[in-house]
């Protein structure tokens, strides 16, 4: 780590690790009401970006499987493969939410969960579950 003048702390992102970048990642999609789903929709629809929304509890599973394969994933590549192009840790568990961010979009959209609906609620953590394999 090192100190600026101005007392900013530097970190290399190899000491920062992976998790900080899921926090931040699944803070970006979770909402908290049906208000909130339409405005991230016209935001998204202004820039021109695709995204989808998501309720704290679904961030929680998503947080789960991370912790549950992410690092013997990374251990796998580092082991057993050879990359054309180096990479770090943090660039390949990106990359990962990225291929999720992409699938759950087009899964889920915009459309606030119906949280009532213990049926429903069920079958977006198999999507979710389903996406991330």
């Amino acid at each position: 780590a090192t100190v600026s003048r101005c007392g900013m702390i530097y970190l290399e992102p190899e000491r920062l690790g992976w998790q900080p970048l899921l926090d931040s990642w699944v803070n970006k999609w979770t909402i908290a009401d049906a208000e909130a789903a339409v405005s991230r929709k016209e935001e998204a629809a202004e820039k021109g970006e695709h995204g989808f929304v998501m309720v704290a509890q679904e961030g929680q599973l998503i947080h789960e499987l991370f912790a549950w394969i992410i690092e013997p994933l990374i251990s796998f590549v580092r082991k057993e493969t050879v990359e054309v192009v180096p990479t770090v840790d943090t660039n390949l568990a990106y990359s990962c939410m990225t291929n999720l961010e992409c699938m759950l979009s087009d899964c889920f959209g915009f459309a606030f969960p119906e949280v009532e609906d213990a049926k429903a609620m069920r079958r977006r953590q198999q999507d979710i579950e389903c996406c991330f394999m």
